[in-house]
C-alpha cells in the first residue's frame, strides 16, 4: 500500500504565497489604481496621525508618571487635571483621523479581496465588480471591525498588567514577551480570516469569526505564520513611524494632515507611506489567497463561486 505524503507547514506557506504573488502580477491593473487612491491615502493619514500626536502623548506620558511622585495632593490633583485635558485633546485628534481612516481601510479590503478571490477562483476581475462588491458588503465588514476593535481593545492593558505581575525579572519578561506576542499573532490570523469571511459570505461580528477559527483547522500552521510575517512588517513600519515622529517633533497645529506629511515627513515619510500601503494590499491578497485554499480543503467553494460569478458579471 503506498503512502501519500502530505505537504509539509513549509511547502505550504511557500504556494500561498507564490499563489499570492501572481495573483498580485495578474491584478496589476485593479491592485495598483486601489494602491495608489486608497491605501497610499490611509498610510498617509496614519503616518500624520503619529507625527501630529506623538508630542501630545509623550506629554500625557510625562504628566502621569510626575503625579505620581510629586509630594502634595494638590499638586498631583492639578498635574492629573492637565494630563486629562491632554488627553481629551489626543482622543479628539485621533477621532478626526478615524472616521476617514475606517472608510479607507474598509473599501481597501474590500476590493482587494473580492478581486483577489475572484481571480483565485479563475473569474476575471474588473475594477467596477471589485467596487461594487463595497456597496454589498460593508455593513458586514463594519460589524466585524466593531468586534475587532473591541477584543483588541480588550487585549490592549493584559501585556502591561503581566508585565507589573511579575516585576522586573528578565526571564520572566522575556517569557511574558513571547507569550504576548503568540496571543497578537494569533488574533490577527482569526480576525484576518474572519474580515475576509465577512466580505465574501453572509456572515459577520462574531459569526465570521468563529467561521475564520474553524477554517483555520488543519492549517494552524501555515495560518499563523503568515500572519507573524504581517505583524512583523506592521511592527517594523510602525517603529520606523515613531523613530520619524521622534525626530521631527511635531506639533498638533503643524497644519493639515497632508502638509505634516509631505513638507514634515519628507523622503523618509514617503518611503513609509509606500511600505504601509503596499503592506495593506499585500496582506490582504495573502490572507485572501489563503482563505481560498482553506475554503477548497473543506470542500465547500462551490456556491462562493456562484455567488462570485453573479458579482462579476
Amino acid at each position: 500500500m503506498i503512502e501519500v505524503k502530505r505537504p509539509g507547514s513549509s511547502t505550504r506557506i511557500t504556494t500561498t504565497l507564490l499563489d499570492s504573488f501572481m495573483i498580485l502580477f495578474r491584478n496589476k491593473h485593479i491592485l495598483l489604481p486601489i494602491f495608489a487612491f486608497i491605501a497610499i491615502p490611509l498610510a498617509a493619514l496614519h503616518l500624520s496621525l503619529t507625527l501630529t500626536s506623538f508630542r501630545l502623548k509623550n506629554h500625557v506620558f510625562r504628566l502621569e508618571a510626575l503625579a505620581n511622585v510629586v509630594h502634595t495632593r494638590f499638586e498631583a490633583r492639578q498635574i492629573w487635571q492637565e494630563s486629562r485635558e491632554d488627553a481629551v485633546s489626543l482622543l479628539h485628534l485621533k477621532f478626526r483621523y478615524f472616521v476617514p481612516s475606517f472608510i479607507l481601510s474598509c473599501m481597501a479590503s474590500i476590493t482587494v479581496i473580492t478581486s483577489t478571490s475572484f481571480s483565485h477562483q479563475g473569474i476575471n476581475p474588473s475594477l467596477k465588480s471589485s467596487f461594487v462588491s463595497v456597496k454589498s458588503s460593508w455593513m458586514r465588514v463594519t460589524a466585524t471591525s466593531i468586534i475587532v476593535y473591541g477584543l483588541l481593545f480588550l487585549y490592549s492593558p493584559i501585556p502591561m498588567f503581566l508585565s507589573a505581575l511579575v516585576g522586573y525579572t528578565p526571564t520572566l519578561q522575556y517569557l511574558i514577551t513571547i507569550f504576548c506576542l503568540g496571543v497578537e499573532v494569533y488574533v490577527m490570523a482569526i480576525t484576518g480570516l474572519g474580515f475576509v469571511v465577512s466580505v465574501l459570505e453572509e456572515r459577520y461580528g462574531f459569526d465570521a469569526i468563529k467561521e475564520g477559527t474553524a477554517l483555520m483547522k488543519g492549517r494552524r500552521i501555515t495560518g499563523l505564520a503568515l500572519a507573524g510575517v504581517f505583524v512583523f512588517l506592521s511592527s517594523f513600519i510602525g517603529h520606523g513611524m515613531e523613530k520619524l515622529a521622534k525626530e521631527l517633533d511635531m506639533d498638533v497645529s503643524s497644519g493639515s494632515w497632508w502638509r505634516s506629511v509631505v513638507v514634515a515627513g519628507g523622503w523618509d515619510g514617503w518611503k513609509l507611506v509606500c511600505m504601509y500601503g503596499a503592506e495593506v494590499v499585500l496582506s490582504y491578497v495573502v490572507i485572501t489567497v489563503f482563505y481560498c485554499e482553506c475554503r477548497k480543503r473543506h470542500g465547500s467553494s462551490d456556491a462562493i463561486v456562484s455567488d462570485e460569478e453573479s458579482l462579476a458579471i
